[in-house]
């Protein structure tokens, strides 16, 4: 399956079909690598059991990291 960008993959495994799933793990918000640029890390485990890892870098990583937080806010 393709999506549009990092938060587009995390919305449709958590939302959408039979095997729909939770964020079983997110990085800490103010993760970053060696040389400096953000990084968001979110595990998601599906209705199926597999677990499936989404990453992102920089601006789309900030972005990521807020979304996912809001989303876990709502479906709790």
């Amino acid at each position: 399956m393709v999506y549009e960008s990092s938060l587009d993959a995390v919305r449709q495994l958590i939302l959408v079909g039979e095997n729909s799933g939770y964020v079983s793990w997110i990085s800490d918000e103010d993760s970053t690598l060696m040389n400096g640029i953000n990084s968001c890390l979110v595990e998601i485990t599906c209705g199926s059991g597999a677990k499936l890892t989404i990453n992102a870098y920089g601006d789309e990583a900030l972005n990521l990291h807020c979304e996912v937080r809001k989303l876990m806010r709502t479906n709790h």
